[in-house]
């Protein structure tokens, strides 16, 4: 029995000296050992004095002891400790540990610390015995200002042990302390996606996820032109508080511009960012003015196309007039006001009415953001449907050298306008050649060349209205032998020239002499074919008075009037069988004149 008591009391012995060892080490935690003695000496060393090396717990052979020898008494003894490496951490707590045996009789051991000459805990008794055992006691907060620890703090306060002894001796083997720290890393952030984008300015959108367990001292938002931009280079919004979801004000913006922003939080160990996220401030829109759709008489439909909202949905208004306002909208003689919801890729239209017919119009567009303001295009025109209609039922028939046309006026049209090409169409009111303007319902054209497809453009005209909005054409073709009433009609070996009609044909390609003759014609309303001989019998005439007042002599309007007759009538501007008759007779005169000279 004595043999099995000692070996428990072994045991237990055994697990005293083992307890201060087993007493687990946090993570990030760092333990300090006493380097000197505190303000509080009232312990007495025995054995070795490496005993406060916290890897050595040797029991009695080095140790503290308090005794005074069977009198009780009550004794303090504090340390000193090596200063802590800790840096950029929060000191979670500070633990003091102890390995020390009671003496024979009833006695009380205390930890406790002192700070600027205050004693602090020293007033928990710790339950020991008298096999050595560990005891301990942790401050979550300094006592002396119920803040967190500091590592200046700690390493300026005093650790020790109190014991109220009353017989027999106590001893201290081993003593230290234990700070647990959580280390201080860069705060997380994120950045959101900028809001209230106007021309020149917007909101930046952040989150300080974690702080980093370090102190923010300052949050908020840094943009620039360039990408990642940070504090040093970009310009910075701050926005007031720690962690969680912030705003900034972001201002001085120039307006069309792409930006780059990146949320940023500093604490201790530095400045962290989020992501870089990009936003374009809002610009002028860019609009522009499109041909002018489904135009009548009185109405029509203005279109425009928007290049570009700027960023921002977009009003339109219109302004349209008879007189050119260029891009000032409100001077037009009608504008609209801005209405609709239009963005980039839309075709802004306006429907206008009460319109004046046959009328050139000029009309312009502006478009409209609420941040950067309106942007205009470049005026462009259109012309009002005359009212005018073109002929219907029309015909065209054929002989060997004219064509008779033949139509039904348009409604609410006084005159037909008509223009004729040889082996083509003519292709608006400016092409081919023109013929009289007429308020008939038929023509006769004259003098063509058989065997030639002839083709007509008709269109309705009004000498202030213009044209009508469209034409018609026909064709015919002239039989490819004359086909002309007369005496002569069936003589096919006489020369056709001599005895047809009189006819244009000869001078059609003579331009511009020719295009002038026509459109003089045309203005005083007489068939071509008729003009010309005119004209020629008005050469002849005046051509002859000025050779008799040069020569004075009548022998020379004769011979002058005989080579004029003979020229024009050959190619049959006059008629061939009427200038031989002339020639004939002027010869004629002039031999009976010399007869009655002689």
């Amino acid at each position: 029995m004595k043999y099995l008591f000692n070996i428990l009391l072994a045991l237990v012995l055994a697990v005293g000296l083992v307890m201060p060892f087993a007493q687990p080490v946090q993570a990030n935690t760092e333990t300090l050992a006493p380097d000197g003695e505190g303000a509080l000496t009232q312990g007495t060393y025995i054995g070795a004095g490496n005993w406060h090396d916290v890897l050595t717990n040797d029991g009695d052979t080095s140790r503290l002891s308090m005794w005074n020898g069977g009198a009780a008494y009550d004794w303090y003894h504090t340390w000193t400790f090596t200063a802590s490496g800790i840096s950029g951490a929060i000191i979670n707590s500070v633990t003091a540990y102890a390995v020390v045996r009671d003496g024979t009789y009833d006695e009380e051991s205390y930890l406790g610390c002192r700070i600027a000459g205050t004693n602090y805990g020293f007033d928990t008794k710790a339950v020991c015995g008298i096999p050595y055992s560990g005891i301990s006691r942790t401050w979550y907060t300094n006592p002396s200002t119920s803040a967190a620890w500091t590592v200046a703090q700690i390493d300026a306060a005093e650790f020790g042990i109190r014991h109220k002894m009353y017989t027999f001796g106590w001893s201290c083997t081993q003593i230290y302390i234990v700070i647990n720290y959580t280390p201080i890393v860069a705060p997380t952030v994120t950045t959101q996606a900028v809001s209230a984008i106007t021309s020149t300015t917007a909101t930046g959108n952040g989150n300080v996820v974690s702080d980093g367990y370090g102190a923010i001292t300052e949050r908020g938002t840094v943009y620039n032109t360039t990408v990642n931009p940070d504090t040093a280079t970009g310009t910075k919004d701050t926005s007031a508080g720690t962690t969680g979801a912030f705003t900034t004000s972001i201002d001085t913006l120039t307006k069309g511009t792409l930006y780059h922003v990146r949320a940023y939080a500093i604490n201790v160990i530095g400045t962290s960012y989020g992501a870089d996220v990009e936003f374009t401030t809002i610009d002028n829109p860019a609009i522009i003015t499109a041909a002018a759709t489904s135009v009548t008489v009185t109405t029509a439909r203005l279109q425009s196309y928007l290049v570009s909202s700027g960023g921002e949905i977009c009003t339109v208004r219109f302004g349209w007039g008879t007189l050119d306002a260029a891009d000032n909208i409100t001077a037009y003689q009608h504008y609209s006001s801005f209405s609709g919801t239009w963005d980039t890729g839309s075709s802004p239209f306006l429907d206008v009415d009460s319109l004046t017919n046959g009328t050139l119009y000029y009309f312009n567009v502006e478009a409209s953001n609420i941040s950067a303001g309106n942007g205009h295009s470049t005026r462009i025109t259109f012309t009002t449907e005359t009212g005018l209609n073109i002929p219907t039922n029309i015909t065209a028939i054929p002989t060997g050298t004219s064509v008779v046309l033949s139509w039904t006026k348009g409604a609410n049209t006084p005159q037909t306008k008509i223009r004729y090409a040889i082996n083509s169409c003519p292709t608006d009111n400016m092409s081919g050649i023109l013929l009289p303007i007429t308020t008939e319902s038929t023509y006769t054209h004259t003098g063509l060349t058989p065997g030639n497809d002839y083709c007509y453009w008709l269109s309705g005209y009004d000498i202030t209205l213009g044209y009508s909005a469209t034409a018609v054409t026909i064709h015919a073709t002239t039989s490819s032998e004359s086909t002309t009433t007369g005496f002569m009609e069936n003589d096919t070996n006489l020369p056709v020239g001599f005895i047809a009609d009189p006819t244009a044909s000869a001078l059609a390609d003579k331009n511009p002499a020719d295009y002038i003759a026509r459109q003089n014609a045309a203005a005083i309303q007489m068939p071509i074919d008729f003009y010309y001989p005119v004209m020629a019998f008005f050469a002849i005439i005046i051509l002859a008075f000025v050779a008799f007042r040069i020569s004075k002599e009548p022998i020379a309007p004769s011979v002058v009037a005989c080579l004029l007759l003979g020229a024009f009538g050959w190619p049959n501007i006059i008629p061939g069988w009427i200038a031989l008759i002339l020639i004939l007779l002027i010869i004629g005169i002039n031999i009976l004149r010399m007869r009655q000279v002689v």
